[in-house]
């Protein structure tokens, strides 16, 4: 019962969001309106997991026992804290954090909501589970991504407000900011022949025998720093996916050149569609190019992995922008239209059935009604 609960509710959730983003299309007035019901349908669903992944399982009796003591960054100790003071069950204070992801992926993409109802199945399916389990970096980036859109908009007292923010939630995730707003300076979106090229050449460089080589300058940087001494005690772990607690998939070459090809062919087929979209789309555009070359060195590699992972809601919203305006595009041939159009589908369908299938341990997909094993217990499992 607890695997068919898992799946069922998985399914319900990208229906949810499907059916309620086609009501964007005509009824734009009641933006806020419209959203708040699968906003809250994710905030429950994601929020109220149980034992979802390791950091979930390791947060647990910090949250109860070891705030004080914990490497957190300041604000978000306090905010923790305040919550802890307030004796607010655990399990809420997760739902808050899915909250406000789901919640600034609303504010940001506001602009792009004729979309949605591809974007955000889409989305969700690439970016759930990594939020499930790595919950103080997408808190952090949930910051970002509101941030960044106040400096799109041009208000930038309020950016500069929740900027000042992110190190003191995830100090580890700044450079994401800071590429984010280093893409506004280049107006045009980069080639997509020359990002492939870039993509190619990084899963080709970037074995494990050549991440060796960044050990010492890591270490260099990082190597006193208390917080970062977890990090420093798997260094090669990190980097190279083959240390003795690396538990991330390390996959051929071949495979990872045959797993990137959907998004190669979307990203040359935005680059195609880019004069039918709005001046910012660039941006947009880029950013997803960006996520496409950090992908191609995260192969076994967690680190690298949450990097480029950041970048999937632009990826997703170059798949919606391919899927919804590719069908009428009248330079392209349409036998070749048509082998991009079956080649995204079938991306999209196998990332629904990755996040949909059963996780590999019953524990893994309980929630707080039917959970059976402890937090500890859970843990010991992964």
């Amino acid at each position: 019962m607890i695997t068919f609960t898992y799946v069922f509710l998985h399914i319900l959730l990208l229906y949810v969001f499907y059916k309620y983003s086609l009501k964007f299309k005509k009824k734009q007035l009641q933006y806020w309106k419209i959203a708040s019901i699968p906003i809250i349908f994710f905030s429950l669903e994601e929020g109220l997991r149980w034992g979802r992944f390791i950091d979930w399982c390791a947060y647990y009796d910090t949250y109860y026992n070891g705030l004080e003591t914990s490497k957190f960054e300041f604000l978000f100790k306090e905010w923790w804290g305040l919550f802890h003071n307030l004796n607010i069950p655990y399990s809420i204070v997760i739902m808050t954090c899915s909250l406000l992801f789901i919640l600034s992926l609303f504010i940001f993409f506001k602009p792009y909501a004729n979309l949605f109802s591809i974007f955000f199945p889409v989305l969700i399916s690439f970016t759930a589970l990594s939020a499930e389990n790595f919950i103080r970096w997408y808190v952090a980036f949930s910051v970002i991504l509101v941030s960044f859109r106040f400096f799109l908009d041009k208000k930038f007292v309020r950016f500069i407000i929740l900027a000042s923010l992110v190190p003191f939630l995830h100090v580890g995730i700044v450079p994401v900011g800071i590429i984010m707003i280093l893409s506004t300076f280049w107006k045009y979106p980069i080639s997509p022949l020359l990002v492939i090229f870039v993509s190619l050449a990084f899963l080709f460089l970037f074995q494990a025998s050549f991440m060796l080589n960044f050990i010492f300058i890591v270490d260099l940087f990082f190597g006193n720093v208390e917080k970062f001494s977890g990090y420093m005690n798997n260094l090669d772990g990190w980097l190279t996916g083959i240390g003795q607690n690396s538990t991330m998939e390390h996959k051929s070459i071949m495979i990872y050149i045959i797993s990137m090809l959907p998004l190669y062919c979307v990203l040359y087929t935005a680059y195609k569609l880019r004069d039918k979209l709005s001046s910012e789309f660039s941006i947009m555009y880029n950013l997803g190019a960006i996520g496409v070359i950090f992908l191609s060195i995260s192969s076994g590699l967690e680190l690298v992995q949450r990097y480029a992972e950041t970048y999937y809601p632009f990826l997703a919203l170059l798949i919606a922008c391919v899927i919804n305006f590719l069908p009428n595009y009248k330079h392209m041939n349409i036998y070749l239209k048509k082998m991009i159009q079956l080649i995204c589908y079938v991306f999209i369908v196998y990332k629904f059935i990755l996040f949909i299938q059963p996780l590999s341990h019953e524990a893994f997909m309980c929630y707080v009604w039917n959970y059976w094993l402890s937090p500890q217990a859970t843990f010991n499992l992964y």
